[in-house]
């Protein structure tokens, strides 16, 4: 890198200009776009949707390349999903290989595919793998959430049973039930990730302050209303009730106070002392009508109060409960640390932790970055700009803590984003950051470039937008709300006419019953957008340019169905599969709902328990097999799957034949196989997908099996069993809802495309349909009140009045004193904004639909729903008659339809009456037989003259009467291999069960301890571990399934391989006992087994060792 004038003639003159590079590409920059990316101060872009914000990062980075002012591996660039971080990676790429006529481009691109560009999770990713030491994680930690929760669930159980008689503990199990205790505890684990630090003492000294502090505020706000209040009534009117209640509590309270006995003010509080009811709004009084306008102001301070009372009455009990959070906390840290666990909320705290405190780690970040771009910043948050602002500090300057906008370097900061599109507030994004960043930035240089011009939607679009969105996103200086400036626009495309369809089902306030029964408004709504697509799509009413020809009729794929919730995406599906038009989906909202998880399901349960008859008969009647129901009755009762009865045709003994053949390789695949491989082999290999492929109505479920491929990608990823994949889909069959576990990244889409608008973010498409506009939000939002000190469970049980009338209510907390009640409208700014972004998605034509119902047939106050929001905008008034006189937008109504529209008549195989005898009978219940046994369950039965004795130890005593020498065994297990890894062992007692450490005394666990270490060191120290196991690769504690014979059966053993090592040209099994005991009759089974199991998985040649670890010299070796 040349710093600006130090640029050597010679290289000059090799070099290729930024000009250059633009006469080079198809997309010229504005002159708003120019401003931005010449920037060479600390800048802020607002970037409308549409204008090219993603052009504006590539080419600055080009530009930066180009006039030697870095090396694009010291420009980090940061978007918000992997998705954008790799089509900016792209992008920028292929930009710069227009420049390898300049020398050093060409070789800075050899190495491009290593260029910081990243989501701001995978940098601090990054960070924290180089400072993992620091915070006891191992650098290989991994992401998982759901691990995370495993784990946090075990500590809450075993803290509660380990410590019932703990005050805290008591405190929550009165006042909750135990599933509600661990939900409660699971929710903490979550609001303080790692990093936050969290000590009983001074939290609990914390909240008293700040408690104590908002009673002295109430109290005096409060005081100051009663006398206020009495002035206005004394002498005056008292033509009613209120004001003499009003006179009467006033002077009251004013003598409470006045004596000052605390316990008699707080018992007053939470009494009913001080409320009174609504004064007329037609009152004329002038005392009566200030009164009435204070009101609520007075009764939420009075209230406040009450809570504040509550509390003090209660205080005994916040230290305890504080002291048993701190437990589950540290608890669960401990063991996310053990297991290498964390979560994106973990690494984000501890990253910024560690460039916080570690000076000279946060030295050479930013010396490694000269510049540092940041996409969407409008859904991040104050944290991220923390992060932000340590690596953008001025060189050789490490202040203590957060840097301040002083301190920042003034030309390292180039951030991206558009209030208008922050729409991840769920995800903890605060558009009021991103909203006073221009500001801040300003202030030391900086520069605010904004970017008016959508290129993407047709003019007219852009028109309407521009007349609706001043009213729907009016603000009135509040930070959460955006603020709305009208888009400029593009030329028209050439031969377009751009279409606004608002597609509404009116409200119908007492339905008479009609003749045949209706469908639900949602199914009728999904039914006239099928309807409306299949128009689309076959006429020429909706035509998009091309880029170079006449207009076109749209194909599927470009049209997307848009949704704020996904509750009804099934009955979309359901709609365009009756239309047969083709689509695709990115949420699998309805995937449990489909005949082919259910099939896949029956045909694994046969792997794990081939004698469910249940789901045998699934597989027979699936595409797997398409056997009659004349001949299902037979093969049931056949104890053998798949076997060939005389009943059947000859076609149907053909498919028996093949599909036993294909039952026999997916048993042998299941014991070595990865998850996602079985679902491909049932895919493709079944002959299941000829079945859907062959049927052109079928063709949109095509889509069900990459979801479910994708769905055992993810669990084998996460090294979970067959098993456990089994449980997840049965508890979910026919269930509509999303599969969470995994994040679907299609690269081709066909069909028509069906996503939330949160999906759609940052993507474009010739016509968008807006659907379920009418669905309302509940308002009041997930998070905790933003000035709450410490969220917390109840830690009491209080009830207090409220009202006139003694309305009683029942509080634990304290969260409502904090409550600052911009939660609700700040979820409901961001409806506005998700509006927004679903309409600006739109190039071509757009089209909005949604019914009425009762809570949503409003437009008075706050509107809750884009339906809502969009008929206030556009003057519609009346829900039950909705209608449009004039304007750029066309009203359809959507009418009613017969629920049997979405059922096709199938005709059955066989009549029923022949079927009617066998669906009658009864026969007896069938006995499932497992399939999956542990190695030690199927070791033969032997009998036993003469076992041979090893050395006692001095936990033998103990250990058997307490029935945990298991326990003791795996105890030994984890401190050979910590001795393997090379791990830390100065407190060994660490790699101890805790339910093994519950059931010894001080003595037995010294006891233990010893004898763990002696018998560890036995097989450290020998030579069998110095000649066979040191300086060969490893794995411990391996789980595997292997096939074998048992009892005249095939089934699938499991076990754990205690250590295997990689010889080379041979594998090694070792199994250690610390039993006193040989056993050589089972312990033999057990080798030959894993030796079995080790020679199928890894194709080598496989020896045993059975490891004595009382007596190492009588260890025996088995060759496989």
């Amino acid at each position: 890198m040349f710093f600006p004038g130090t640029v050597p003639k010679e290289v000059l003159d090799a070099m290729i200009t930024f000009e250059q590079f633009l006469e080079r590409v198809s997309l010229y920059p504005d002159e708003d776009q120019m401003r931005a990316i010449n920037a060479d101060v600390n800048c802020v872009v607002s970037a409308g949707a549409g204008s090219g914000k993603t052009m504006v990062l590539s080419y600055r980075f080009v530009r930066l390349v180009l006039e030697r002012k870095a090396r694009f591996d010291q420009i980090l660039t940061l978007t918000f999903t992997r998705k954008a971080a790799r089509e900016m990676h792209e992008r920028i790429h292929d930009h710069l290989f227009l420049c390898t006529d300049d020398e050093e481009i060409r070789s800075q691109l050899a190495s491009f595919s290593s260029a910081p560009i990243s989501t701001i999770d995978a940098f601090c990713t990054q960070v924290l793998k180089g400072s993992a030491h620091e915070h006891g994680l191992s650098p290989e930690f991994q992401v998982d959430d759901e691990a995370n929760l495993d784990l946090a669930r075990r500590v809450a159980v075993e803290l509660l049973e380990k410590t019932p008689q703990d005050r805290g503990a008591r405190m929550l199990s009165i006042l909750y039930s135990p599933d509600a205790i661990e939900e409660v505890l699971l929710s903490l684990s979550k609001k303080y990730p790692m990093g936050v630090e969290f000590e009983a003492k001074r939290v609990a000294d914390e909240i008293r302050t700040k408690i104590r502090e908002e009673y002295q505020r109430l109290r005096t706000a409060f005081e100051e209303f009663l006398v206020y209040y009495q002035n206005l009534v004394r002498g005056g009117t008292r033509t009613y009730e209120i004001p003499e209640k009003i006179a009467e509590f006033t002077q009251m309270w004013l003598k409470i106070f006045e004596e000052g006995e605390e316990e008699a003010i707080l018992k007053a509080l939470v009494g009913n002392l001080g409320y009174f009811d609504k004064i007329r709004s037609n009152e004329t009084n002038e005392s009566l009508v200030s009164i009435r306008e204070s009101r609520e102001k007075y009764l939420d301070i009075r209230k406040r109060l009450a809570v504040c009372a509550a509390f003090f009455l209660n205080e005994e009990n916040l230290e305890p409960v504080v002291e048993f959070v701190a437990k589950f906390l540290e608890g669960h840290r401990i063991q996310k640390r053990a297991a290498s666990i964390v979560t994106f909320a973990d690494i984000s705290n501890l990253a910024i932790k560690s460039l916080t405190d570690d000076k000279e780690l946060r030295a050479f970040y930013k010396q490694a970055y000269r510049y540092i771009m940041i996409d969407e910043f409008q859904d991040n948050n104050e944290e991220q700009k923390h992060l932000l602002y340590l690596l953008a500090e001025k060189e050789g300057s490490e202040v203590d803590g957060i840097p301040s906008v002083a301190d920042l370097s003034q030309d390292k900061l180039f951030f991206v984003g558009d209030e208008k599109q922050s729409i991840y507030r769920f995800r903890g994004s605060d558009v009021s950051v991103f909203k006073a960043l221009a500001k801040e930035l300003q202030g030391i240089g900086g520069m605010s470039v904004k970017l008016p011009k959508n290129y993407r939607s047709e003019p007219d679009l852009i028109s309407w937008f521009n007349e609706i969105f001043p009213s729907i996103m009016k603000n009135e200086s509040e930070p959460f709300e955006a603020d709305f400036e009208p888009l400029e626009f593009r030329e028209p495309k050439e031969g377009i006419d751009p279409k606004i369809t608002l597609a509404i089902k009116p409200y119908v306030k007492n339905p008479e019953p009609a003749g045949e029964a209706m469908a639900e408004p949602s199914l009728a709504e999904a039914y006239h957008l099928a309807k409306k697509i299949r128009h689309i799509l076959t006429s020429d009413e909706y035509l998009i340019p091309t880029k170079n020809g006449s207009p076109r009729k749209p194909e599927p794929n470009e049209i997307a169905i848009l949704l704020r919730s996904t509750s009804n995406q099934y009955h979309l599906e359901r709609a365009l599969r009756l239309f047969s038009i083709p689509y695709t989906v990115q949420i699998a909202r309805s995937l449990f709902l489909e005949a082919i998880i259910n099939d896949f399901h029956a045909m694994l349960q046969l792997l794990i328990h081939p004698s469910d008859r249940l789901s045998y008969a699934v597989v027979l009647r699936s595409p797997f097999c398409f056997i009659d129901d004349s001949a299902l009755v037979e093969l049931l009762q056949s104890e053998e799957l798949f076997t060939v009865v005389d009943t059947l045709s000859e076609v149907d003994k053909k498919k028996m034949v093949r599909m036993k053949h294909f039952f026999e390789d997916l048993k042998e695949a299941a014991t070595v196989q990865r998850l996602e491989r079985l679902i491909f082999m049932l895919w493709h290999e079944s002959g299941y997908a000829h079945h859907y492929i062959q049927n052109p109505d079928y063709h949109s479920d095509i889509e069900h099996y990459e979801l479910l491929y994708r769905l055992a990608q993810t669990f084998q990823e996460k090294g979970r069993t067959l098993s456990e994949f089994l449980d997840y889909l049965r508890n979910r069959l026919g269930r509509n809802e999303r599969p969470d576990e995994m994040d679907l990244i299609k690269e081709t889409k066909e069909g028509v495309q069906i996503m939330s608008v949160h999906k759609a973010k940052g993507l474009e498409f010739p016509i968008v349909i807006v659907a379920n506009a009418g669905v309302t939000i509940l308002g009041g939002g997930n998070s905790p009140p933003s000035n709450y000190p410490y969220p917390l469970p109840d830690f009491f049980d209080q009830m207090i009045l409220m009202g006139e009338k003694g309305e009683e209510k029942q509080i634990g907390n304290i969260d409502e004193l904090f409550n600052d009640k911009t939660s609700g409208s700040q979820e409901l700014a961001e409806l506005k904004r998700l509006l927004y972004v679903a309409l600006t998605r739109a190039e071509t034509h757009l089209i909005i639909s949604g019914y009425f119902h009762r809570n949503n047939r409003n437009f008075k106050g706050k509107l809750s729903s884009f339906l809502q929001h969009l008929c206030k905008a556009l003057g519609i008034e009346n829900p039950e008659d909705p209608s449009l006189e004039h304007g750029k937008v066309r009203l359809e109504l959507i009418e009613d339809v017969p629920s049997d529209v979405f059922y096709r008549d199938l005709e059955a195989d066989v009549p029923i009456e022949e079927l009617k005898p066998w669906y009658e009978s009864v026969d007896a219940p069938y006995q499932a037989e497992a399939l999956r046994y542990a190695v030690t369950a199927l070791a033969p039965e032997v009998e036993r003259t003469f076992v041979k004795e090893l050395p006692a130890i001095a936990s033998d005593v103990f250990l058997g009467e307490k029935e945990c020498s298991a326990l003791f065994g795996t105890f030994v297990h984890r401190l050979i291999e910590a001795h393997l890894k090379k791990e830390d062992l100065s407190d060994p007692l660490f790699y101890m069960e805790d339910s093994f450490k519950e059931l010894l005394t001080t003595r037995e666990t010294e006891a233990v301890l010893s004898d763990a270490l002696l018998l560890s060191d036995n097989f450290i120290h020998s030579r069998l571990c110095v000649d066979e196991v040191l300086d060969h690769p490893f794995k411990s504690e391996m789980s595997f399934f292997s096939r074998l014979q048992h009892e005249g059966r095939t089934v699938v053993a499991e076990g754990v391989i205690d250590l295997l090592v990689d010889r080379g040209d041979e594998i090694l099994v070792i199994d250690f006992k610390s039993d006193r005991f040989v056993d050589e009759e089972v312990h033999r089974f057990q080798i030959e087994t894993y030796i079995d199991a080790a020679r199928r998985l890894y194709k080598k040649k496989t020896s045993g060792l059975i490891v004595y670890l009382r007596d190492i010299a009588r260890s025996i070796r088995y060759e496989g």
